[in-house]
């Protein structure tokens, strides 16, 4: 068994498992190997990698799929180092392409109700404010009546 001083990378995205907002195109990530200028990048629909789609090197630890994949079927991918050092391969990512796409709901302003009662957090931060106002005052009243006194 032959294997190299540097370990595979480290798949970083699509995560394994469901894809639901992998929109084309589609953007693969890993770790990079140090010391590796070149990697190759492996895309197929079968866990041995033997049915491949997408075969390519890359100076980046990226790879971007511009054509679209088929919804509910497994892919996997493989990353490995190739130049100037040569690593173990990356382990098999996989993933799976839903139709379930979500968008960020936009939460619409709340509008206060007339004659709402403010929450109970901005509640107390009135009555601080209140305390140290009175607290103020009355440190000022002592003084201009202590100086006053005095004459």
């Amino acid at each position: 068994m032959v294997t190299s001083e540097y370990m595979g990378p480290t798949l970083l995205t699509p995560v394994d498992g469901v894809c639901s907002n992998c929109l084309p195109p589609i953007r693969f990530s890993w770790s990079p190997i140090k010391n590796a200028g070149l990697y190759q990048f492996t895309l197929a629909r079968d866990a041995q990698l033997t049915d491949v789609i997408v075969q390519e090197t890359t100076t980046t630890t990226a790879f971007e799929l511009k054509s679209g994949l088929s919804l509910s079927t497994p892919y996997y991918w493989q990353v490995k180092a190739v130049a100037p050092v040569v690593s173990d391969p990356s382990p098999v990512g996989t993933f799976t392409l839903t139709d379930n796409i979500t968008q960020p709901q936009k939460q619409p302003a709340a509008k206060p109700q007339p004659g709402a009662v403010p929450a109970a957090s901005n509640f107390w931060i009135w009555i601080i404010i209140v305390i140290v106002v009175v607290l103020l005052l009355l440190i000022n009243a002592f003084v201009f009546i202590s100086r006053r006194r005095d004459l």
